[in-house]
């Protein structure tokens, strides 16, 4: 038997989270490195850790892409582009849509040969649609973020 989903701890603790007899713990693992244990906690306590995953889209050409910004924390993108000889049209434009219905656009329309990142640019809350979309075939983008979850 595998540990049911709904079990109210992600992983065996000593004097914690125990699988009951028969049944098999599978560990799941994330490439990004977890914060040391919270202080306010003592050993034995079940706890909650932080995990920061990262997200990515990507656009060129005239292909747009999009995602959901998920986590409890604002998630603050860093667009990286790159613009080749010949580009006719290098706009780049990143969309925010919240769940409220409310939308933010910046955009960049003009940029020269080479490679560009713009940061600090945006900060988004979880449950906001992130759009990415590039005008020329020559124009590489890449939208990069980290969602903060509990694990």
């Amino acid at each position: 038997m595998m540990w049911p989903m709904h079990h109210p701890c992600s992983a065996p603790m000593p004097g914690c989270c125990v699988a009951p007899p028969g049944w098999i713990y599978h560990p799941v693992y994330v490439p990004v490195t977890c914060p040391p244990p919270m202080p306010e906690h003592r050993e034995t306590e079940c706890r909650c850790e932080e995990l920061r995953l990262p997200q990515q889209i990507d656009a060129n050409g005239d292909k747009k892409s999009d995602a959901l910004v998920g986590g409890h924390d604002d998630a603050h993108p860093t667009l990286e582009y790159l613009v080749e000889t010949g580009a006719a049209d290098t706009t780049v434009t990143v969309t925010a849509l919240r769940a409220d219905g409310t939308a933010s656009t910046w955009t960049d329309s003009g940029a020269g040969v080479g490679f560009h990142v713009q940061e600090g640019f945006l900060a988004v809350k979880p449950g906001t649609k992130l759009t990415l979309e590039v005008k020329d075939i020559k124009v590489t983008a890449r939208l990069r973020w980290c969602e903060t979850i509990c694990c």
